[in-house]
């Protein structure tokens, strides 16, 4: 599971992932493949869990108790940030 996430992060353009018991940070490659609209959505809609730091890292707040959480967390922020699909 998390060598699944870890290939799918790659995809998208995102070189790191941190994930501990109150949070995490992504850090973002020099071309992340990231819908740039999602990003802000998340920081204007949750602005007390999602913030940038920076231009390369997108910092979230969250209870993130259990290992199981964290990666349900992170693939569920993946999704989110994905871009569109083609039809």
């Amino acid at each position: 599971q998390i060598t699944e996430l870890k290939l799918r992060a790659e995809e998208l353009g995102i070189s790191k992932i941190e994930a501990g018991p109150g949070g995490g940070v992504l850090v973002f490659s020099e071309q992340p493949q990231l819908d740039p609209a999602a990003i802000v959505r998340l920081i204007q809609e949750q602005p007390k869990i999602y913030r940038l730091d920076g231009q390369q890292k997108l910092r979230f707040k969250r209870e993130l108790g259990e290992a199981q959480a964290r990666v349900a967390a992170v693939e569920q922020l993946l999704d989110t940030l994905a871009p569109p699909r083609a039809a």
